[in-house]
């Protein structure tokens, strides 16, 4: 039936978001009726799951990968003429929408970190190193933003550190909301990790957002973060599942403002050359017009 509609209405190429069923739904109605097809490869769509991956790969006229870490797992797995045939388009954000903060900001330390509240996105790994942290010269204050399957778990852990006023889970926010509290912190952090079932992160758009912000940035070292995140350059990157070492990195940044602000302003400079939307868009509609 989508076949036949596509057909009916003069479809010449379909884009699948997602190597697992769009790109499935896109390889069956190109086997069915030889409109062509291209697939972007984001995160679980390779790493967890790669059902039929080499004949959908092999059959599409390009694909987009939002990493180089992606494109090199695609080679991996496939071989080198998947990563011939494979681009790289990040994802990206409206920059005009994340600005920095007017003025320096002073109070107590504030950390945000954004992210549904799943295991793969490590928030139990942040709660923990804020109880290392906690203490005498550090007035901490942490917003964990999103909800999710793990919010009663993340309370009883808050709750058994004592980190009552210290951590808040604040639940969903809006992207306006988002927006305005980002550049009131003084540190971002991602801490997520790689599942048993290997479920991990691509490039979280949240990190885009706080270093458009010009906002310092502490991550894990998984997948293609190290893309955006450089070290030394653009931000502290820690193993994962590593609470101590997500202690040690904040409380690097909350000694070395200066330091830390140099990199979040270099961030944010990767983010307008590499990480706009509208120009990532653009490089997408020139594989198109290729084709």
């Amino acid at each position: 039936l989508m076949a036949e509609r596509m057909q009916a209405e003069g479809v010449t190429h379909i884009h699948a978001h997602y190597a697992t069923h769009p790109a499935l739904a896109a390889w069956i109605i190109h086997n069915l009726t030889g409109i062509p097809y291209s697939i972007t490869v984001h995160a679980h769509d390779i790493y967890v799951n790669q059902t039929m991956l080499e004949p959908k790969i092999r059959g599409a006229r390009f694909v987009a990968a939002i990493s180089e870490y992606n494109r090199q797992f695609l080679g991996k797995h496939l071989g080198p003429w998947a990563v011939e045939k494979t681009h790289i388009v990040h994802c990206g954000i409206q920059p005009e929408r994340y600005q920095p903060a007017p003025q320096e900001k002073a109070g107590m330390f504030e950390v945000v970190s954004i992210g549904s509240l799943q295991p793969y996105k490590g928030q139990r790994h942040l709660i923990e190193a804020c109880a290392i942290l906690r203490g005498p010269g550090l007035n901490l204050h942490c917003r964990i933003i999103g909800g999710g399957e793990l919010k009663g778990e993340l309370e009883t852990l808050i709750a058994r550190k004592h980190l009552e006023g210290v951590v808040e889970l604040t639940g969903p926010l809006p992207q306006d909301s988002v927006a305005k509290i980002l550049p009131q912190a003084h540190c971002y952090v991602q801490p997520s990790i790689v599942t048993p079932s290997g479920k991990m992160e691509g490039i979280p758009v949240a990190l885009m957002e706080a270093l458009a912000c010009a906002l310092p940035v502490v991550a894990t070292n998984i997948s293609g973060i190290s893309e955006l995140v450089r070290p030394g350059q653009t931000g502290w990157l820690v193993p994962p599942e590593d609470p101590q070492a997500l202690a040690d990195a904040l409380a690097v940044v909350h000694a070395n403002r200066e330091e830390a602000g140099r990199m979040a302003q270099a961030g944010r400079e990767l983010v307008l050359q590499e990480f706009d939307l509208r120009k990532n868009v653009s490089k997408l509609s020139v594989l198109f017009r290729a084709i």
